[in-house]
């Protein structure tokens, strides 16, 4: 169908039809509202120049537009739409992205937007009469030529007349949609906690007293969003059933609390107005400024020092980070120190108490949350059997070692209550977060990523402070980050290694056959001297032997040659380049270093070991 053949249908049904500049959204003179094309003029208008046609908005029968624009909202809006057959229309990289609606009350444009991001903010518009109720909006109709210079066309290749809906039903679906843009647009990582939001946002409309039916299109809409094609939607109604089932037997569900950890306050203000859900805004207390005191004021101060809970590991209070690549052994160091400090409580090892049989320890109650995990069950299960910490000659040790798998945590008030119960009701002294990863939500666009990372760990400093603990966080290292210094190898921003008291680095030693099993351990922190070690994993134990600590921990495996290589005798550089492959610089800065650390001598061009 040509131009002129598409407005003279247009006319025919009652549709007033605009002049448009061709490949453009503009219609062509001053007064286009006002103006009424007849059939017997539309040749006048029409005339074989390249144009575009639309039709005006708000007339007849209060037409109105949907124009979905943003890529969620295309994904979101069948959802809610109005079921009966209507105009629907859009180009090959948008189609059915217009859907045209006769409302039974006049409507005012309703613009939809996305409160945090800058420049086209649009999620969708309900398009009708000006927001001042006046004739002024039209929308391009097919077979137009879109600015982009794709064509526009009817969905189906279908041309229907408008459906007749209610008009409440209509801005319904419109503020549901786009809702769903917001909530499916900031949605936390699959791994972050994304079915606990499912829940949250379900439990929220229960809350209200919503009908089932609209939670289920709800998390339908937001599997579409996050899945596309491959959204599974009846685990989205699953979803919705199971706790809108729990809210009518009376249990406790998540709602919008649980929504306020996770989104942005200005995303959750846009959709709980938009769904018209009653939220308390907190109000800002009158700012308290801090006391400022006198040196001996402040010794006055009845203040909980920190203190080493195991000797050159780990304070308490305070944050520790245990960072390293994947499969390094973060967490089995992080599960042994917990049981080394458990094992000390129990009758008969009251004078067990050092870790690795070398670091002094103060015994105490402790507590594991596993989330990183998906087997977190059975990985416990299998420390708590074969670490030696953990049984005697007599067989396995009760220890007060504390654990919870399977959550869906994230950093927020839920998580920081539920560790204040915890410490209440075990009384444990160390807590060990796995992982960091796994407990942070999913991160906003246009959010400061260092500003956010920091209050999460000057969270978590406070809260080791209030409850007088020592708090460890598994973390894995950047895998971009194998040129950079040990501690700056945390994945995420500065503010990861800043926000912390100590940091622990587990690495497997580099090219290093001989010492496969070994791991350079380092720990840096504000009330630590530096230590550099060496730990020896034991597969059958699932725990660590100790073999060295300081400075030439480093060296470790070039220590390890020497010695397979030269036991117990002299040598010399050149039998070492000869035999070892080392360069004569690098023998030379190696042996230096071994030798102003004490552990070989120099005599001549010999070097020995030291007895």
């Amino acid at each position: 169908m040509t131009i002129p053949e598409m407005a003279h249908w247009l006319v025919v049904h009652e549709f007033i039809v605009v002049p448009v500049a061709y490949k453009d959204k503009v219609p062509i003179g001053e007064n286009w509202p006002q103006l009424r094309i007849s059939l017997t003029e539309i040749d006048q208008y029409f005339n074989g120049q390249p144009r575009n046609v639309g039709v005006l908005l708000g007339e007849p029968y209060n037409l109105t537009d949907i124009d979905l624009d943003a890529r969620e909202s295309l994904w979101a809006w069948p959802e809610f739409a109005p079921e009966d057959p209507t105009t629907v229309f859009g180009r090959p990289s948008k189609p059915a992205s217009h859907f045209l609606y006769f409302p039974d009350e006049p409507l005012t444009s309703i613009r939809y937007q996305d409160p945090i991001t800058k420049g086209d903010a649009c999620l969708l518009e309900a398009r009708s009469r000006t927001t001042k109720g006046e004739l002024g909006m039209q929308t391009v109709f097919p077979p137009s030529i879109h600015p982009s210079g794709e064509r526009i066309e009817f969905a189906g290749g279908m041309m229907i007349l408008p459906a007749k809906v209610e008009r409440e039903r209509l801005l319904r679906a419109t503020r549901y949609t786009a809702a769903a843009c917001l909530l499916g647009r900031y949605a936390p990582g699959e791994r972050s906690g994304r079915h606990s939001y499912f829940l949250a946002i379900a439990g929220t409309l229960a809350h209200a007293g919503r009908p089932l039916d609209h939670a289920r299109r709800l998390l339908r809409a937001l599997y579409r969003i996050l899945w596309g094609n491959q959204a599974e939607l009846f685990k989205a109604e699953q979803e919705a059933d199971s706790t809108f089932q729990r809210h009518d037997d009376g249990h406790e569900i998540t709602g919008l609390p649980h929504l306020e950890d996770i989104l942005d306050r200005r995303v959750l203000n846009a959709v709980t107005k938009w769904l018209g859900l009653e939220r308390r805004e907190k109000r800002p207390d009158v700012e308290i400024l801090p006391p400022v005191r006198r040196m001996k004021e402040f010794l006055d101060l009845d203040i909980v020092m920190p203190r080493q809970r195991i000797d050159k590991l780990l304070i308490q209070p305070g944050v520790t980070l245990i960072v390293g690549p994947p499969k390094s052994g973060k967490t089995v160091l992080a599960v042994q120190m917990l049981m080394a400090l458990a094992r000390g409580l129990v009758p008969g090892h009251e004078n067990e108490r050092a870790l690795f049989g070398y670091y002094s320890l103060e015994p105490g109650v402790t507590f594991i949350l596993e989330q990183d995990d998906r087997q977190g069950d059975a990985s416990l299960k299998d420390f708590y059997t074969k670490c030696r910490a953990g049984r005697d000659s007599r067989g396995y040790l009760d220890l007060p070692c504390h654990s919870v798998t399977g959550t869906d945590f994230v950093f927020g008030p839920r998580l920081y209550n539920f560790l204040r119960s915890t410490r209440n009701e075990t009384g444990a002294i160390a807590m060990v977060l796995d992982s960091y990863s796994a407990l942070r939500s999913g991160r906003p666009a246009h959010v400061d990523i260092v500003k956010s990372e920091l209050e999460e760990f000057r969270q978590l400093a406070d809260l080791s402070k209030e409850l007088a603990m020592a708090l460890a966080i598994v973390h894995h290292a950047s895998k971009t980050s194998a040129h950079l210094d040990a501690f700056s190898r945390a994945a995420g921003s500065f503010a990861v290694g800043a926000g912390v008291d100590t940091m622990i680095v587990v690495d497997r030693f580099r090219d290093a056959i001989e010492v496969e099993r070994e791991r350079l351990v380092q720990v840096r922190g504000r009330k630590l001297e530096e230590l550099d070690l060496v730990l020896r994993f034991q597969k059958d134990t699932l725990d660590y032997d100790w073999v060295m600590e300081g400075t030439l921990s480093t060296l470790y495996p070039e220590i390890r040659q020497l010695e397979l290589r030269f036991p117990g005798r002299a040598f010399t550089v050149k039998e070492i380049a000869s035999e070892l492959g080392w360069s004569r610089p690098t023998a030379y800065r190696i042996l230096n270093r071994l030798r102003f650390g004490t552990l070989i001598d120099k005599r001549g061009d010999a070097w020995s070991w030291k007895t």
